[in-house]
């Protein structure tokens, strides 16, 4: 998962699941917990607005 983040970094959430074959709240979940443990972070703006 980490490697094809890093290979396609603008890649979409939906993407990256179809790409990986797993569903895409699993991914979410596992972005959540590699977020809080500062594995990965969001780069650029801001989703709101």
């Amino acid at each position: 998962m980490l490697n094809y983040i890093e290979a396609n970094p603008t890649a979409s959430q939906s993407k990256i699941a179809e790409a990986l074959g797993i569903n895409v709240n699993t991914l979410k979940s596992a972005i959540r917990k590699y977020r809080r443990n500062g594995i990965i972070r969001r780069v650029g703006t801001s989703r709101k607005g």
